[in-house]
């Protein structure tokens, strides 16, 4: 499993939300975090890029008000957990804050 302490907000060209982060488990190797927001039907899964160290996830175009509010809250500490089976069949993905 991987996990990353969303630290803040950077610059995306495409429109999507783009934060950088650190690990915040001794074997995840994470170093950021990209979410974009599509319009129709059933969101991607998510994905792990091995060379950059960004997960990306998808969230359905009408979730992104609540999706920003809870990742652009200074006062708390935001998360993200990355897991995917062996054969990587599954992936799943969690976005959590914290007081």
């Amino acid at each position: 499993m991987e996990v990353l302490r969303i630290t803040r907000r950077v610059r995306s060209t495409n429109g999507a939300l783009r934060f950088t982060g650190v690990p915040a488990s001794a074997n995840s190797k994470v170093r950021g975090l990209e979410i974009a927001f599509v319009d129709d039907g059933t969101p991607p899964a998510p994905s792990l890029d091995p060379i950059s160290g960004f997960i990306r996830l998808f969230y359905p175009r009408r979730e992104q008000k609540e999706v920003q509010q809870l990742l652009e809250s200074n006062n708390r500490r935001r998360f993200c957990y990355f897991w995917r089976s062996r054969d990587e069949a599954f992936r799943h993905a969690w976005l959590l804050s914290s007081p």
